[in-house]
């Protein structure tokens, strides 16, 4: 089994950027022990505190596969989560559930989750790793579909076939993605309807479709939800921006170390700088 120490994580928010010595060691720490421990068969992860244990098979996305869940970027949004829930939060929204990892760890730390996830074959390996994690069914609900601004509709989703976790809504990035892909038909769900059933906290990777989504909502829906987003370009970012501008929404930024933005440049505009915290609170739970 492969141990994981969120607290250490946790405690060293300070050093969250993705530019600092602290992040870069872990980050190459955990790339290379998760690749190793997952390349000798072995998939049982230690998480610690509620999380405990946590078993994720190997599974293939195209060229990546399940061991990359376990960057140091996600590592850090479960140590949030194990700071925060359920004694902050105790209703997840998971929008881009993948094969399920988030919604694992938010349920056994005592959330109530409800992930959106529009991959077929994603959502078959999630309901597989709820049941072999022992995932209690009222704690985790699964809606096949992607989330976007209109619900109830049908459109194209292209399926990045070397890397299906960039899969996104037809037109959400630029250009034809590398390697190749397929498009499949997929129903819509809208964050405003979905926000209805009164979350605490939202996890956003829905990429590319982020700026569009977020901007659907109105104001009150920031009043009583908070959101991780992971920002995927710099039209999504200025998007973003825009929207705390008119709302009077404060953004917390990994990239600025976790400290409020004050500048656009503060936010990141791909995965690897990390992510966002948008509330209406002054405070991060760090």
């Amino acid at each position: 089994m492969f141990s994981i120490d969120l607290s250490d994580i946790a405690q060293n928010f300070n050093d969250h950027s993705p530019t600092s010595s602290y992040f870069l060691t872990q980050e190459k720490f955990y790339k290379n022990e998760v690749s190793k421990y997952f390349d000798s068969g072995e998939f049982s992860f230690n998480l610690g505190g509620k999380i405990s244990l946590i078993n994720l098979p190997l599974f293939h996305m195209g060229d990546i596969n399940s061991s990359h869940l376990f960057g140091i970027n996600e590592l850090i949004i479960f140590a949030y989560y194990q700071r925060t829930i359920p004694i902050k939060y105790k209703k997840i929204l998971d929008l881009g559930g993948n094969i399920g990892l988030h919604s694992i760890v938010l349920s056994k730390l005592g959330g109530v989750v409800t992930a959106v996830e529009p991959d077929p074959i994603h959502i078959s390996q999630f309901r597989h790793n709820l049941q072999l994690n022992q995932v209690e069914p009222s704690t985790v609900t699964i809606i096949e579909g992607a989330v976007s601004t209109q619900n109830g509709g049908v459109v194209k989703f292209t399926r990045v076939t070397q890397n299906t976790t960039g899969s996104h809504l037809k037109g959400a990035k630029e250009g034809e993605p590398y390697g190749g892909f397929e498009e499949i038909l997929v129903e819509t769900v809208s964050l405003s309807s979905l926000l209805d059933e009164n979350f605490d906290l939202v996890k956003m990777d829905i990429e590319g479709a982020e700026g569009d989504v977020l901007s659907s909502l109105k104001p009150e829906h920031f009043d009583t939800t908070d959101f991780i987003i992971e920002v995927g370009s710099l039209k999504n970012r200025l998007a973003i921006w825009k929207l705390s501008e008119q709302y009077d929404l404060i953004i917390f930024s990994q990239k600025n170390n976790w400290q409020m933005v004050s500048r656009i440049e503060e936010m990141p505009c791909h995965h690897s700088e990390g992510s966002i915290f948008i509330s209406r609170s002054k405070f991060m739970e760090w």
